[in-house]
């Protein structure tokens, strides 16, 4: 079994806040648009590798890991 193979049927484990979240991001969305407590847990989505922070020209974006 390929290394590709096996994380497609790897599941990450997500809260209810987080699957909310994740539901709500699904485009390029500024990471001060979010308040404390939604960009703490943005954080733990970027740690899970879930979403991407990209640093643009003014501000932080991050959007879903499809």
């Amino acid at each position: 079994m390929k290394l590709n193979e096996f994380t497609r049927d790897l599941s990450i484990w997500t809260s209810n806040e987080e699957q909310h979240l994740l539901t709500k991001i699904n485009e390029p969305i500024m990471l001060n648009s979010f308040e404390e407590r939604e960009q703490t847990i943005i954080e733990s989505l970027i740690r899970k590798n879930l979403l991407i922070k990209v640093q643009g020209h003014h501000a932080v974006y991050v959007y879903p890991n499809v």
